[in-house]
Parts: C-alpha cells; structure tokens; sequence
C-alpha cells in the first residue's frame, strides 16, 4: 500500500494501481486499500471503476465520510444525480463541515430537481467556504433555477470577484 501511495505521489498511476490492487489482493477487508485504488482509477478517469472501489471501502469503513463522500462524487460524475444523494447525506451526517461534500450535495439535489434541498445544502457548504468562487456559483445557479435571480447576482458577483477569468 505505501509503494501504491509512492507512486502516485510521483504520478506513476499504472504501477500505484498495480501495488494497490495487490495491497487489496493481500487485504481484501481492509476499506483503506479500497479508497486507494479509488482514487487512482478516478484519477485515470475510470468512474465505474472509482465507483465500485469507493463503495466497497464505504461498506467496510460505514463510518468512514470520505468514502461515502467520494461515492457520492463518483455518482455526480456519472450524471446519477438521485443516486448520490443518499451518499452524500451520509457524508455530511458524518461529517458535518465536509465543504466539497455539502457542495456536492447541492449539485446533486439541483440536478435531481431538489431546489430548495439544494439551497439549503449551498448555504451550508458557503457556512465553511464562504469565498469559494465555484460553490458561490453553483449557489447562484440554484437561486436561478428557483426563480430567485436578484437573488444569484450578489453570488455571482462575489465569485467573479474571487475568479475574475472563470
């Protein structure tokens, strides 16, 4: 697993996956192990792959608010918006002040036609990313999409002033 780790710190994906798959070959309850290869295939842009890792280290480690966290994002990746989130629920349950998670939880609530849900979840990632250009932006969207565009236009403006060329 530190060998697997090693190389991807060094960005030699292909052998970090090889270790890692052998680290969960050796420990195959170990939901650690799991998140890694993870986290590998979601950096090769394998989503099915990240998905099925993510998940399997979330049923070891049920505690564990990362792994449902990156459950959840690897769902919002495969546009499986109501899917994700329950897992994304779980994931702020567990940890409350998980930012990209609330966010995440938005974006899935507003795809999903959750608007209020998904302000809501908006307001609570802004509560510990206030600054955070692209959370204020999806924030604004939902406003939009509630039909509250006076609403979206301070969100906007603050995120412009944060990332002037996005």
């Amino acid at each position: 697993h530190r060998l697997a780790l090693t190389h991807r710190r060094a960005g030699h994906l292909p052998e970090a996956l090889t270790a890692a798959r052998e680290a969960v070959r050796l420990r195959p309850e170990h939901g650690p192990y799991h998140y890694t290869v993870g986290t590998i295939l979601r950096q090769q842009s394998d989503y099915e792959g990240a998905l099925a890792e993510f998940r399997r280290a979330a049923e070891l480690e049920p505690t564990s608010g990362t792994a449902h966290a990156m459950t959840g994002a690897m769902l919002i990746r495969l546009s499986r918006w109501a899917d994700a989130v329950p897992e994304l629920r779980r994931a702020v349950e567990l940890d409350t002040s998980d930012a990209t998670a609330w966010a995440n939880l938005g974006m899935a609530l507003r795809r999903a036609g959750r608007i209020d849900e998904s302000l809501a979840a908006y307001a609570e990632a802004l509560t510990y990313v206030p600054a955070d250009p692209d959370v204020l932006n999806n924030y604004a969207v939902a406003l939009r999409t509630a039909g509250r565009p006076g609403d979206a236009i301070p969100a906007l403006e603050a995120a412009l002033a944060r990332a002037p060329d996005e």
